[in-house]
């Protein structure tokens, strides 16, 4: 009870510090108006006329956040792939009697285990490379396709 008070209290500081410190740009003026802005009398205005277009624009911005993330945890996969793989060629369990112990990759059953997520892993990441290339070479029109070949690959 007194840990959670605690965690209460720290998390209410830190929350009114930010409300000090950060106050004036919680106004009308600092928003970020590339996509649309807010008029005085709380009209909201877009150069962008289109709501699927605006949306496609809002969405394309996050869009290199996601593959950058995505490819973040391909390479933590391919770690500890590594990792696994090699600790199974090397490491010897259960020989056939007073002959040396076999690897414990020889068994079908790690192999199972471990070669979908080999594939898988492969497969994504190929997909991910397919995706930032196109990331590179896209413009605005297409954020959409980026974004829609993006959810289908995770």
């Amino acid at each position: 009870m007194i840990l959670k008070a605690i965690k209460f209290q720290t998390l209410f500081f830190f929350f009114l510090l930010i409300l000090i410190l950060a106050s004036p740009y919680f106004n009308r003026d600092a928003l970020l108006d590339k996509f649309g802005s807010v008029a005085v009398d709380g009209t909201y205005s877009s150069p962008i006329k289109n709501a699927t277009s605006r949306f496609a624009a809002m969405i394309g911005a996050l869009i290199g956040g996601r593959v950058s993330l995505t490819g973040t945890s391909l390479e933590v996969a391919k770690l500890g792939l590594t990792i696994a793989i090699r600790y199974a060629i090397e490491r010897t369990q259960f020989g056939p009697p007073k002959q040396a112990e076999i690897p414990i990759m020889d068994y079908l059953s790690h192999q199972r285990r471990l070669f979908p997520l080999l594939a898988r892993t492969y497969a994504l990441s190929t997909g991910e490379r397919y995706v930032r290339s196109l990331l590179a070479n896209t413009t605005d029109t297409k954020h959409v396709s980026t974004a829609a070949i993006f959810d289908i690959l995770y």
